[in-house]
């Protein structure tokens, strides 16, 4: 079970991951993801899977492709758990995490989508603890 304070943690990295998106992924990322199929544990699924597509989706190159989208948005494969693409290593294998990532990027998604004015979700989230 998810503690409040990981919780938070998940919720904030998946917002600075989508504010990353925004200032640095592909336009119109968030339109890109079918939140319906976003699965955060698969790198075909997840938010840099289905908003940056690899045309060749060969299985022995995905991992590769995978980290080479995380350099494209300028951060290391260590950087990925800070901006929400995966998770820290003490809640990896904890299915309710992985939906709690998932939902947390579904919610940076809806905002996105649903808002007129862009600007108005790039201001990055302080998490007081």
């Amino acid at each position: 079970m998810l503690t409040d304070v990981q919780r938070a943690e998940i919720t904030a990295a998946a917002h600075r991951g989508a504010w990353l998106m925004d200032e640095h992924g592909p336009s119109g990322w968030a339109l890109r993801v079918n939140p319906d199929t976003l699965r955060m544990d698969s790198t075909m699924h997840c938010v840099l899977g289905q908003s940056m597509p690899d045309r060749r989706r060969l299985s022995l190159r995905q991992r590769s492709s995978y980290c080479a989208k995380l350099h494209q948005l300028g951060i290391t494969r260590y950087d990925q758990v800070r901006y929400g693409f995966d998770l820290p290593d003490y809640v990896w294998c904890n299915d309710e995490a992985w939906a709690a990532l998932a939902d947390a990027w579904r919610n940076e998604i809806a905002v996105r989508v649903t808002m007129p004015d862009p600007i108005d979700v790039r201001e990055p989230l302080v998490l007081a603890v």
